[in-house]
C-alpha cells in the first residue's frame, strides 16, 4: 500500500501532509466514491474539510499518499475464496480524481499484470483464512489501496469484457459452502433486482430444489451444472427431498 493513516486526529494528519504533499482523504467506510477529495501540500481548504469530516464521520477516516498514476485507471480485481476471478480498469473523467464508476468513472478491459499477480497471491491466503470469499481490491500503479469486503462492483463489466462469469462462481460457493449466503443486486431500467443464493444442505439441496423446479434438463448448459452433475454421477449420489426418491442422476451423453 502507499503510505496511509487511518486517524481523526488533526496534529497527526497535518505531520502525515507535511510528509508525503498531496493527499486522498476519505472516509474509512465510504463507497462509490463518495466524500473522497484530493487536499493539497498547502490546500487552503484543508482545515474546513477537516471540521466537515470531525461532524460527519464519527470512525476515523482515511488519508493515503495521493498515487498521480490514477490518471491512467484504478484497477478493480475481483478474488473469489483468495483466489483471483477477474478485473477491470476504472478511468477517471478528465476533471476528477475519483475512478469509481459511480462517479463517472470508465470501465475499460484491462489485463492483470506481474505486480499485480504477486499482490493477489500475498493477500489471496489471508482473505481465504478469515473467511472472506468476495473481496475487490483496488489498485493503482505498483500499490493496492484499498480491500473492499462490501459489495464490491464491477462483476458485471468483468462478464461484458468477456471475462468469468463471476455470479455463477458465487452461487456456486453457495453451493459447497452450505450456509453460506449470497445476495447480488443488479440495477436494470432503474429498478433493483435482488437473486439470493442459500443452500443450507449444500449440493443435495441445489439438486433437490432444481429438479423440484424442473429447472435441470438432461442437456443442460450451464457449466456449472454440468461439473456439479458430472460430480453428482460419479459419486452416484442420489437427490432425495423429505422421504421420497426424486431422481438418481447420471450424466447426459450428449450436452
Amino acid at each position: 500500500m502507499p503510505p496511509t493513516l487511518i486517524s481523526r486526529d488533526r496534529a497527526a494528519i497535518e505531520a502525515f501532509r507535511k510528509e508525503h504533499g498531496d493527499v486522498v482523504m476519505k472516509p474509512l467506510y465510504g463507497n462509490g466514491g463518495a466524500a473522497v477529495f484530493k487536499v493539497g501540500a498547502k490546500d487552503p481548504n484543508f482545515g474546513s474539510l477537516f471540521d466537515l469530516f470531525s461532524v460527519t464521520f464519527r470512525e476515523p477516516w482515511v488519508i493515503q499518499r495521493f498515487l498521480p498514476k490514477v490518471s491512467d485507471g484504478d484497477k478493480r480485481i475481483i478474488l473469489v475464496d483468495g483466489k483471483v476471478a477477474g478485473a477491470i480498469n476504472r478511468v477517471p473523467a478528465e476533471s476528477d480524481h475519483r475512478s469509481n464508476m459511480h462517479a463517472g468513472g470508465k470501465a475499460v478491459p484491462t489485463e492483470i499484470t506481474k505486480r499485480e499477480h504477486e499482490i493477489c497471491e500475498a493477500l489471496g491466503p489471508e482473505l481465504k483464512k478469515r473467511g472472506l470469499i468476495f473481496t475487490g481490491i483496488d489498485v493503482i500503479g505498483d500499490y493496492m489501496t484499498e480491500i473492499n469486503i462490501t459489495s464490491p462492483t464491477g462483476i458485471h463489466e468483468v462478464r461484458r469484457f468477456g471475462g468469468a462469469d463471476i455470479a455463477a462462481l458465487l452461487r456456486a460457493k453457495a453451493m459447497l459452502l452450505p450456509g453460506v449466503k449470497f445476495t447480488l443486486n443488479v440495477e436494470k431500467g432503474g429498478k433493483l433486482e435482488t437473486t439470493t443464493w442459500h443452500f443450507p444442505q449444500g449440493v443435495k439441496g441445489y439438486f433437490a430444489d432444481a429438479i423440484a423446479a424442473a429447472a435441470l434438463p438432461r442437456h443442460h448448459r450451464d457449466p456449472i451444472d454440468r461439473l456439479l452433475i458430472a460430480q453428482a454421477a460419479a459419486r452416484d449420489l442420489t437427490i432425495v427431498t423429505g422421504d421420497r426418491q426424486i431422481a438418481r442422476y447420471a450424466v447426459p451423453t450428449v450436452w
